[in-house]
């Protein structure tokens, strides 16, 4: 991780690097431009330096005094005019002798630390929120994608009952036109037989005719057929 842009006054990290530690007082003038994070209890020393000019963290190898070309690298290719002003663009492996120095404030040491924790802690943080952010997300499209699913479920269910309705209805429709027609055709045959019950009853009903009467009409009815028989004789006579 590397973090650009910090003001190492503002950081109370100004004044130059800590001592190694068991070698004396030979250091690295690029360590002027650098510090190292105070190393927490049961973890290992940083593997980047930080830029007391700009902020940024190089990654230096391990061990103190280890390293230092990419500091210098970094320090030319970021920070050259500094450099000419103070007059240190010497070689990045010349190791001179200096007084001992004083160690810089824990407190500053310590806060820069901290400050480095909680970023990291924070960008830790972020990065939990963002994954977190991306799992609702796709949670919600999963819930949206069932949504649409039942959703669908439900139209298409919907469809099915409205046309079972409609050939329920068309059933009905046939049903009615049916029974009407069979309702006609009762009517007419109750028509009928009432009519036939009518002739019966008066067929029944009717007085028979007397015998003198019918005798008589037999009578008449051979004097005509014997006057008939006469005149057919005497046209036959006359035509002879």
């Amino acid at each position: 991780m590397e973090e650009q842009g910090l003001d190492p006054g503002v950081l109370g990290l100004t004044g130059p690097a800590p001592l190694a530690h068991g070698r004396g007082a030979r250091y690295s003038e690029a360590w002027e431009y650098f510090h190292l994070a105070t190393a927490r209890s049961g973890h290992p020393a940083s593997q980047y330096a930080t830029c007391r000019l700009c902020g940024k963290q190089v990654s230096r190898g391990p061990g103190f005094n280890v390293g230092t070309t990419a500091l210098w690298k970094h320090l030319k290719s970021m920070h050259k005019q500094e450099l000419e002003k103070s007059g240190q663009q010497s070689s990045p492996h010349l190791e001179v002798a200096a007084p001992a120095l004083p160690q810089p404030l824990p407190r500053a040491e310590g806060d820069w630390g901290q400050l480095v924790e909680q970023m990291g802690a924070l960008a830790t943080r972020g990065s939990q929120r963002e994954r977190e952010v991306e799992r609702r997300e796709r949670e919600m499209e999963r819930r949206e994608r069932a949504v649409e699913r039942r959703e669908w479920a439900v139209e298409w269910r919907e469809r099915a009952v409205e046309l079972r309705r409609r050939a329920v209805e068309e059933e009905e429709r046939a049903l009615a036109t049916k029974m009407q027609e069979l309702r006609v055709e009762r009517e007419e045959l109750q028509a009928r037989l009432l009519e036939a019950c009518g002739r019966e009853i008066a067929f029944a009903s009717a007085p028979a005719p007397l015998p003198a009467a019918i005798k008589e009409e037999e009578e008449e009815e051979e004097e005509e057929d014997n006057d008939n028989i006469m005149e057919s004789h005497l046209v036959t006579r006359v035509l002879v």
